[in-house]
C-alpha cells in the first residue's frame, strides 16, 4: 500500500459512504475541477507529484473509494463551491458571496474523504490517542450531516479562511515564495496539538478546516453557518498563534520541494517560460510570484509551476 493515503488501493467492495454494494469509481479527494483550475491558470498547466516534483501530474489524487450515486451527491456541492464561492473570489476578493448548506456540506465531504482515507490506509497510529479515539465519532456525524439525517455536526465544527496576496509582514524569515503558496497552494494534512485536532485543506485562496477536537483555541471568524450565510471582505479573523508558524512550514516544504527539481526539469521549465512570455505572464502564478519579488526581492526566483 502507498505512503500516501490518497494513492491507496483500499481493495474495498461496496462504497464506502453509504456502505452499499455497488460498483466503485475513482474517487477525487480534492475535487477535480479545482484540478483543472489550478492547471489552467498555472504557468505551465500542470500539477506537480510532491513525493515526485520531477514527475508531472495531469489529475489530483483519487482512488476507488465511493460509488456513482455518492460522487455525484459530493459534484453537486463541489459544483457550487466552485461556481459561487470558489471563482469569484479569485477574480475579485471585494464582493459579498453568499451561501447556504450546500457549503458546510462541501466542506463536511471534503473532510470525511480525507479523513476516511487516513483510515482506511492506517494511516492514523502515530496520531494522539485522544485524538484517535474521536475520528470515528467524527466521521459519523459528517457523514450523517451530510446525508442530512442531522442538521449539525455538534462539535465537529466546520471552518472556512479565505486567504489573500500579502502587502507586508512582520514574520521572521518568511519564506521567499509564501504568496505562491497562499494563492496557489494545494493539499491537505491533519493538525494537531496538546489541546486539538483538525483537518486542514488548502484550496488555492481558501483554507478548509474540519474539526475533530476543538480545544480552548480561538478561532474567530471562520466558522460557517448551517444555513445561509455570507463571506464578506475585510472580515477580521482570529486565530491560534500557532497557526502562523504552521503555514511558514508548509510553505517552506513547498519551497524545498522546488529546490529538489533536477536539473533537466529545471531547463524544461525556463524553456517554456522562454517560449510562452505571454502566457506566463497572465497567469494566477505570475501575479503571485510577482507579490514575492516585491517582497522578498531575488529570494523570490525559485523555479515553480
Amino acid at each position: 500500500m502507498s505512503n500516501n493515503p490518497f494513492n491507496s488501493d483500499f481493495e474495498l467492495d461496496k462504497c464506502a459512504f453509504c456502505k452499499l454494494d455497488r460498483e466503485l469509481r475513482e474517487s477525487h479527494i480534492i475535487p477535480k475541477s479545482f484540478g483543472k483550475w489550478v492547471k489552467k491558470t498555472s504557468a505551465t498547466g500542470f500539477l506537480r507529484n510532491a513525493e515526485n516534483p520531477n514527475l508531472r501530474r495531469q489529475d489530483v489524487w483519487k482512488t476507488k473509494l465511493l460509488c456513482d450515486e455518492c460522487e455525484q451527491r459530493f459534484g453537486v456541492y463541489e459544483k457550487k463551491f466552485m461556481e459561487k464561492i470558489f471563482r469569484p473570489y479569485h477574480k475579485s476578493a471585494d464582493q459579498v458571496l453568499e451561501y447556504d448548506i450546500w457549503l458546510p456540506k462541501f466542506i463536511a465531504s471534503i473532510n470525511w474523504r480525507i479523513l476516511k482515507c487516513y483510515q482506511l490506509a492506517g494511516a492514523l497510529n502515530n496520531y494522539p490517542r485522544g485524538l484517535r479515539i474521536l475520528i470515528p465519532k467524527a466521521l459519523s456525524k459528517w457523514h450523517d450531516f451530510i446525508v442530512g439525517e442531522i442538521t449539525s455536526p455538534d462539535g465537529f465544527e466546520l471552518h472556512l479562511l479565505p486567504v489573500d496576496l500579502l502587502e507586508s509582514h512582520t514574520f521572521h524569515d518568511l519564506p521567499s515564495n509564501f504568496n505562491r503558496y497562499m494563492a496557489r497552494g494545494f493539499g491537505t494534512d491533519i493538525v494537531y496539538s496538546s489541546k486539538a485536532g483538525f483537518i486542514y485543506t488548502k484550496l488555492a485562496k481558501f483554507m478548509l478546516f474540519g474539526f475533530i477536537s476543538r480545544g480552548d483555541q480561538d478561532w474567530k471568524g471562520t466558522k460557517v453557518t448551517l444555513g445561509k450565510g455570507k463571506i464578506k471582505p475585510k472580515t477580521k479573523y482570529e486565530l491560534p498563534g500557532g497557526f502562523g508558524n504552521y503555514l511558514i512550514e508548509r510553505s517552506q516544504k513547498v519551497q524545498d520541494i522546488s529546490s529538489s527539481y533536477s536539473e533537466t526539469q529545471r531547463e524544461k521549465i525556463n524553456q517554456f517560460i522562454k517560449d510562452n512570455p505571454e502566457k506566463v505572464t497572465n497567469t494566477e502564478m505570475f501575479k503571485a510570484f510577482q507579490q514575492d519579488l516585491q517582497m522578498f526581492g531575488d529570494r523570490a526566483f525559485l523555479e515553480e509551476e
